[in-house]
């Protein structure tokens, strides 16, 4: 019986270390990709949108970009071909209408409706993590992390470390 819960517990232990290894490698791929995303944003004015999967090989790999609009952008379908694992956005370009430097409630809303995560570019260069089953908002970099529009400015109140849905909820009612 000992050595079936050691085994079971290295099985975790495991499983474990290759999940975080996995999550390592997909924040890294997502903050490349995004961080070549962005130029075309600040060159259109327009945010890109798209998923993050897996191919039939097992490698890393982003749909094209779908072009939104100025401050929206709908992915298309889920393509078949791919273990999709996250949504993908950039924020648009910097304005001061828009409180683009942190995720919105909808952002938030649209992975956890889709059960997958999400990855969110902005104007400043942050990337966020959207953490749907966790219902958690987690930036993973901060300003000029990747390119940042040269048109940004830093808001003298800079957004938090993570944001909750429920956070998200209560700033909107605001």
């Amino acid at each position: 019986m000992m050595r079936f819960v050691c085994l079971t517990v290295a099985a975790i232990v495991a499983a474990s270390a290759a999940s975080a290894q996995d999550l390592a490698r997909e924040h890294a791929f997502a903050k490349a990709f995004l961080d070549q995303m962005q130029e075309r944003t600040f060159r259109t004015g327009r945010e890109f949108c798209g998923y993050f999967g897996y191919d039939k090989t097992g490698k890393l790999v982003a749909t094209k970009p779908n072009r939104g609009r100025e401050a929206s952008c709908r992915t298309r379908r889920i393509p078949r071909a791919l273990d999709v694992f996250a949504s993908y956005h950039s924020h648009g370009t910097y304005s001061p209408e828009y409180e683009n430097e942190r995720p919105s409630l909808d952002d938030m809303m649209s992975d956890i409706e889709q059960e997958l995560d999400g990855y969110i570019a902005t104007p400043g260069g942050r990337v966020w993590f959207v953490d749907s089953s966790n219902e958690v908002a987690i930036q993973l970099c901060g300003t000029n992390c990747i390119l940042s529009d040269p048109n940004f400015r830093e808001d003298p109140v800079p957004p938090p470390e993570s944001l909750t849905l429920r956070e998200l909820e209560e700033h909107n009612e605001e």
